[in-house]
């Protein structure tokens, strides 16, 4: 590689505001790439870019003469974290990045164009848990370059046909941890480790469509925590400002940079999304020995104090308040039961079994790799799990969970439906003031399979 292209991939990455910019990596390591993206943040949107060349790239904000994006965060090779560790993270890109302006109505970056969102957002795409898992400790290696086997980039086209306002990534982005072992064609020559070609894999180069197409909330997922795949989440995807202990380089500051405060989406005249950072929910009980207990206790009270803010309120975490997968106990009455995550026995001891208060009247999740909607029996927010979108599946034997009447009397399940294969879905708003909605989850080429009305705490399918 000659000098000229060494200087160009030394050079490190800008983030943004609230909006992202895709510019799009060519294949060439020579080539001339950048990628713009749009992302929400707390009553902000961030335009940010991804580039390989030696400066920002410039945008235009309407008529107004071009200004340069400012740099989030430069390219660099991260020392290891821990002499245990085995790769290096490698980011040979620039991150850039602009605040949209209030009076803006678009924004230019090159030839791509990104209109300011709606005030009132009628139509969202919901997609969660996206990645190629490559995973030597656990001996599991997906099929990365076999679109029928990794779907990703097949529901982004489909999703971004649907045309939406808002897209929302409930987490997990990155997983292609392992190298892929050499007898496996499947996954051969994919990249590997937390630097940027795993990132430009997993989830740049399939996610191209649908990010030059809307706006992007991200709710972070436990393969984002420092340990993992935190200093990609932070130079790319974090909308707070770029603070270096923050960033997950130093794994002395993990306890900073493994946490962040939740904030709103406003969704229209009544409604809003707000967003919880749950990535380090321990698939164990927390409890007042773990160091995420306090947190997350004030950062629950901190959510009932912004749920206020609106009548319709939807919670996003990667982790499930619950979750019905097969019982795992033989002399259990019921064949499913309702599994528990990590912070659900705090929310029960902050709320008791309404886990979280009114005004929020529903939940999104990801972390387990397949869609699920539950209408409880007792006074608690309906939830949907919609973390089928790539990842590999749940491993249930693509059985369709069906609950009997006793087994939801059991559980305190009013209403329940599920889906194990690929797919995604969109939330499309059905009143005025964006109380009532309609979920709808489609399959990879994006043909419907439920519509599931959304209103008060109920989420019917049919």
């Amino acid at each position: 590689m000659n000098n000229i292209i060494q200087k160009l991939l030394s050079f490190a990455i800008l983030l943004g505001s609230v909006f992202i910019v895709n510019l799009g990596f060519a294949t060439q390591d020579n080539a001339e790439y950048v990628q713009p993206y749009l992302v929400v943040g707390d009553n902000q949107y961030i335009l940010r870019a991804v580039t390989n060349l030696p400066k920002c790239p410039t945008v235009q904000w309407d008529a107004q003469k071009a200004e340069e994006m400012k740099v989030r965060v430069a390219g660099a090779k991260i020392p290891l974290r821990k002499k245990s560790d085995v790769i290096e993270s490698d980011f040979p890109v620039l991150t850039c990045e602009m605040v949209w302006p209030k009076d803006a109505k678009e924004g230019k970056v090159n030839n791509q164009v990104f209109k300011r969102p709606a005030s009132e957002i009628k139509k969202i795409i919901v997609i969660g848990d996206t990645g190629c898992r490559l995973k030597g400790a656990e001996n599991f290696y997906q099929d990365c370059n076999d679109q029928s086997k990794w779907p990703f980039a097949e529901v982004m086209t489909n999703a971004a046909a649907k045309n939406p306002d808002l897209v929302i990534h409930v987490g997990d982005l990155h997983y292609r941890e392992s190298p892929c072992p050499d007898n496996l064609p499947g996954c051969k020559g994919s990249p590997w480790g937390y630097g940027y070609d795993t990132w430009k894999a997993d989830f740049f180069v399939p996610a191209k469509p649908l990010l030059e197409k809307a706006a992007w909330v991200f709710v972070r997922g436990n393969h984002e925590t420092c340990s993992r795949a935190g200093q990609g989440w932070h130079r790319f995807i974090d909308t707070h400002s770029w603070d270096e202990k923050r960033s997950c380089n130093d794994h002395s500051n993990d306890v900073i940079g493994d946490y962040s405060e939740p904030f709103s989406v406003p969704l229209g005249k009544s409604a809003q999304f707000i967003v919880f950072d749950s990535a380090k929910n321990a698939n164990k009980k927390i409890t007042e020995k773990d160091e995420s207990f306090l947190i997350y206790v004030n950062q629950f009270k901190t959510i009932e104090k912004i749920a206020l803010n609106k009548k319709f309120n939807i919670f996003g975490s990667h982790h499930p308040l619950n979750i019905v997968l097969p019982s795992k106990k033989k002399d259990s009455e019921s064949e499913y039961q309702l599994y528990p995550t990590g912070f659900t026995n705090i929310l029960a001891g902050l709320n008791g079994e309404e886990l979280l208060k009114s005004p929020i009247n529903f939940t999104i999740h990801g972390h387990n790799h397949i869609f699920e909607a539950i209408t409880y029996d007792i006074n608690r927010p309906a939830e949907i799990v919609t973390g089928n979108s790539g990842s590999s599946l749940e491993e249930i034997n693509n059985v369709e969970i069906k609950l009997s009447d006793v087994q939801k009397k059991l559980l305190k399940i009013k209403e329940f439906s599920s889906y194990q294969d690929f797919g995604f879905g969109t939330l499309e708003r059905q009143d005025e003031m964006g109380e009532k909605w309609l979920f709808t989850e489609f399959d990879v080429n994006g043909k419907a399979l439920l519509k599931c009305d959304v209103s008060d705490r109920t989420v019917i399918c049919k």
